[in-house]
């Protein structure tokens, strides 16, 4: 078994986050891909700022190859 590294992501990782909140909401029963799109595409403007702002933090798990394999995020807020 691979070694597992955690990272913060940065925006450069956005495909990454919104392909694992497609995964999200594909696992909780959506299965419509027209509302599936237009989740990601209005989550990427909202990502790409939160994660520049730092109103969004989020942490990418990659095996050793540079594979990513998990991740998480919370959203911070005052």
């Amino acid at each position: 078994m691979s070694e597992i590294f955690i990272r913060q992501a940065t925006a450069r990782d956005l495909n990454h986050i919104l392909g694992h909140r497609r995964s999200m909401f594909e696992a909780m029963g959506e299965r419509d891909s027209a509302s599936l799109d237009a989740m990601a595409r209005v989550s990427e403007n909202y990502f790409r700022s939160a994660l520049e702002n730092g109103t969004y933090r989020a942490w990418l798990a990659e095996a050793s190859q540079g594979h990513v394999v998990g991740g998480g995020g919370v959203v911070i807020s005052a």
